[in-house]
């Protein structure tokens, strides 16, 4: 496995390569909110599908409103899918607040091959009390500042999990008290391509667990060679 550092047109845009010789299935590895591509659930995960025989490739988005512009965050993807041209299959996995990023992505891309969403929000309001004020100073700002009203419609409008056409597997924790397991179940259900559902028993949110990081890893790898 090689690892090179990739720039891409837009200068704010780099990102880490993880790659073998035979060029056929990348995996573009997505940060939560207010994350980053140094997470060590995402450097664990990364790491352990490269162990796997998975090329990869992981970033921070460029800097957009709040850090939750989803259309901007779309682009950030754009812009990877159309830099890796040279890959047969092109495979998008998010955590968090991310995973509403590449579930829009995965409709309006047609490059996409497969969805894989970790502790995923969908832009609903089933969210602990922690996160629960942050989502409703969202909502409120919305109401009045035209930016933020900009980001609720355009994943209002974009978010269809019927029109994604690629299989997707869905992995969330049932103890997850930060984005709560209904709102993975509710996009699991309405996705109408080839799916599979994964429900972890005792992970949290930031799967800061080395036995919780591992299980992942094998269900991606296990799905990837399956599916």
């Amino acid at each position: 496995m090689q690892f090179e550092t990739v720039n891409l047109a837009n200068n704010n845009l780099t990102g880490k390569w993880s790659h073998a010789s035979s060029r056929k299935q990348l995996i573009i590895v997505c940060h939560g909110y207010q994350g980053s591509s140094k997470d060590p659930t995402i450097i664990a995960i990364t790491h352990g599908l490269n162990k796997k025989g998975h090329d990869t490739f992981t970033f921070n988005f460029s800097e957009n409103t709040g850090g939750f512009d989803i259309k901007h965050q779309v682009g950030d993807v754009a812009q990877i899918v159309n830099h890796f041209k040279d890959y047969n299959e092109l495979i998008l996995l998010a955590g968090s607040f991310a995973a509403l990023t590449v579930a829009i992505a995965t409709i309006q891309l047609s490059r996409i091959n497969r969805l894989i969403t970790l502790n995923g929000f969908f832009g609903q309001g089933d969210v602990g009390q922690e996160h629960r004020k942050t989502y409703i100073k969202f909502r409120v700002a919305a109401l009045i500042i035209p930016k933020y009203r900009k980001i609720l419609l355009y994943y209002k409008s974009r978010l269809q999990p019927e029109r994604i056409a690629v299989p997707v597997l869905v992995i969330h924790s049932k103890v997850d008290k930060y984005v709560f397991i209904k709102q993975s179940q509710d996009f699991y259900r309405q996705v109408t391509s080839p799916k599979h559902f994964v429900e972890l028993d005792n992970a949290n949110h930031g799967l800061t667990s080395q036995k919780d990081r591992k299980m992942v890893v094998s269900e991606i790898d296990k799905w990837l060679k399956t599916t």
